[in-house]
């Protein structure tokens, strides 16, 4: 997607942080615990991926893979196949009816919003 983006006239940027284990209220407790301190990865290092997307231009479609208090920056792997770049770069979106798809996608959010009330 960060390709795709990078190709168009809009200023639109994509980037992607890999988290390493970072101790949230999702983690159950138990993993918490168990992983050696030097192996977590603390909020603040994620807040500093996100400061240096922000900070550096130069940045742009980049992963930033954060393991404890390390930040590594690297390119996107490239695509495993045909079919995974298909998907995986909007050639599907871009041929599909875009009307059709909001109206699909409207229904879904509709549909989910009913399960989740009741």
């Amino acid at each position: 997607m960060g390709k795709h983006f990078s190709q168009s006239k809009e200023a639109i940027t994509v980037n992607c942080i890999c988290p390493g284990l970072v101790p949230t209220n999702i983690m159950p407790e138990v993993i918490s615990q168990a992983t050696p301190k030097q192996f977590v990865t603390p909020l603040s290092t994620i807040v500093r991926a996100v400061e240096g997307f922000i900070n550096d231009d130069s940045l742009q479609g980049q992963v930033a893979e954060c393991s404890a208090e390390s930040i590594t920056y690297r390119p996107p792997n490239e695509y495993k196949d045909k079919a995974t770049e298909y998907i995986y770069s909007g050639a599907a979106v871009a041929a599909s009816d875009l009307e059709v798809l909001k109206n699909q996608i409207a229904e879904q959010k509709k549909t989910l919003a009913e399960s989740l009330a009741s």
